[in-house]
């Protein structure tokens, strides 16, 4: 697995962010997930000065990149059409700056809900499949999250999902586009744990979507009830367990702390990635 962590480039100043990659080359992180959104890092807004900045520091401390799109602000299924394109050119803008970071890998977020209930998922798909079109012009895998189900933002369960991914599959080949390789996952053990036990559900992704469809994953802790972006070890997710079965399946992508989302501190991903591989060298 190659392991890394979350940097808020959307809420740090410019000054903050050789200290971030300091940390990850410290601490021997191969990566950071970028978290680009506002008020500070978004894909529309971003500039050349700033662009050449982050490349220059992760080649410096030879940290990669991977980077997660904005989702504050951005709703592909909304009923207000203005808002939906707003959406659209977001994500068009995250598939440029990934062009131009030089980054294979992008997380998204899904739909949020509407009181239109059987509209969302096809003004969604509408909308996402130009989107994972130009993705695969640009040779940039588009991985889709799943959400926690405190949160206004789909799909949540595990069927639904599967349900999502499968028909976004569909829609490209309706299209003539094959996205197999485009369309991949972040799976977010936390918000998986507010569903169901995360092993049940990566293992319902596997059978349904293949092994390699998941190509990030979102590492923290909640005690099932509510998405709390907790330290590793305060909730109730068995790491362990869903370390074995990584291994079991060969999993060799990426493995993101999402820990001290604000960037306040280092503090949380230090001690979850202490955690993490004092567990890896047990199983060994």
């Amino acid at each position: 697995m190659k392991f890394g962590a979350i940097m808020a480039v959307a809420a740090l100043p410019e000054g903050r962010w050789e200290k971030e990659f300091e940390f990850f080359a410290e601490n021997k992180f191969e990566y950071t997930e970028l978290m680009c959104d506002y008020p500070r890092f978004s894909p529309q807004l971003v500039n050349s000065a700033q662009i050449k900045k982050i490349k220059e520091l992760s080649n410096s401390y030879d940290v990669g990149l991977i980077m997660h799109a904005p989702f504050t602000h951005v709703n592909l299924s909304d009923d207000v059409q203005q808002f939906a394109d707003f959406g659209v050119k977001e994500m068009l803008a995250s598939i440029k700056l990934a062009e131009k970071l030089e980054i294979d890998r992008i997380t998204v977020h899904g739909p949020y809900q509407s009181f239109d209930v059987d509209a969302i998922l096809p003004r969604f798909i509408k909308n996402f499949v130009p989107i994972l079109s130009e993705a695969k012009k640009a040779d940039v895998m588009v991985c889709f999250e799943n959400m926690p189900v405190d949160c206004p933002q789909l799909p949540q369960k595990t069927e639904h999902y599967i349900f999502a991914a499968k028909k976004l599959l569909e829609a490209g080949e309706t299209s003539k586009v094959d996205l197999r390789d485009t369309l991949k996952m972040t799976f977010d053990i936390g918000h998986a744990n507010t569903v169901c036990e995360p092993i049940k559900y990566y293992q319902a992704i596997v059978d349904a979507l293949g092994k390699d469809f998941v190509q990030d994953m979102h590492i923290h802790d909640n005690h099932g009830k509510y998405d709390d972006h907790n330290a590793i070890g305060n909730g109730n997710i068995d790491f362990t367990g869903f370390l074995k079965l990584l291994r079991k399946l060969n999993y060799k992508e990426c493995f993101t702390l999402e820990l001290d989302v604000l960037g306040k501190s280092f503090e949380h991903r230090l001690d979850g990635i202490k955690k993490i591989r004092k567990m890896l060298q047990k199983l060994d």
